[in-house]
């Protein structure tokens, strides 16, 4: 598997990139494995051979998944500052769709599919981030900016926004790619702004950086 290259825009695969987040942003300044939870964990693809996949806590509130603390993340189970590395992965897109998973989204958290925006949906648990997290621990945030109802929404800005009005620190910012934008849709008949193929890894820490 080849890793990530150390530089701020990458190409490749989240499993490829997120071991070299952890060495520099976590093992250069800390002894041990790191305690990480996952806690949008789903079918854990981020971890599938990786070298970190063992100190992986899985957290998702679907209790079909394996590997998992069925729980909220906007309610960590976890003690204060017990967390080396906290790995968020929330849906980028809001809606109202009322698909099965979906709805089970829409029942674990009051405003998930109700929200304005993304950030509505981040704030508690950003607070929780910082609770959880233990000194000189990181979060690590995969966030995508989004085209909704022809708005463009600053997804990335909201969650720097978050983590600077928590008692967390952003550190650091890798730009993700992809080969190609997503879909498009047959019901969209004028293009307003340019197609997305890329998302954000924010790095913050419990600490000065």
């Amino acid at each position: 598997m080849v890793e990530w290259n150390g530089t701020s825009v990458w190409e490749g695969s989240d499993r490829e990139l997120l071991p070299g987040i952890i060495d520099l942003h976590w093992k250069s300044r800390n002894n041990g494995r790191p305690r990480i939870v996952d806690c949008n964990y789903g079918r854990g693809l981020f971890w599938v051979g990786s070298r970190y996949e063992r100190d992986v806590v899985g957290i998702d509130i679907n209790p079909a998944r394996g590997k998992t603390v069925v729980a909220s993340n906007n309610h960590l189970p976890f003690a204060n500052d017990s967390i080396d590395v906290l790995v968020y992965d929330p849906p980028h897109l809001i809606d109202n769709s009322k698909t099965p998973r979906k709805k089970l989204l829409s029942d674990a958290y009051s405003c998930a599919w109700g929200c304005s925006s993304l950030g509505d949906y981040m704030a508690p648990f950003i607070k929780e981030a910082g609770r959880a997290i233990k000194q000189n621990g990181i979060l690590i945030a995969k966030v995508a900016d989004i085209i909704h109802s022809a708005t463009y929404q600053w997804q990335m800005l909201m969650l720097v926004g978050l983590i600077q009005e928590s008692s967390l620190t952003a550190c650091d910012c890798i730009v993700k790619t992809r080969p190609r934008p997503g879909a498009v849709s047959s019901k969209w008949k004028r293009q307003m702004h340019s197609r997305r193929r890329h998302c954000y890894l924010i790095v913050a820490r419990k600490g000065r950086c």
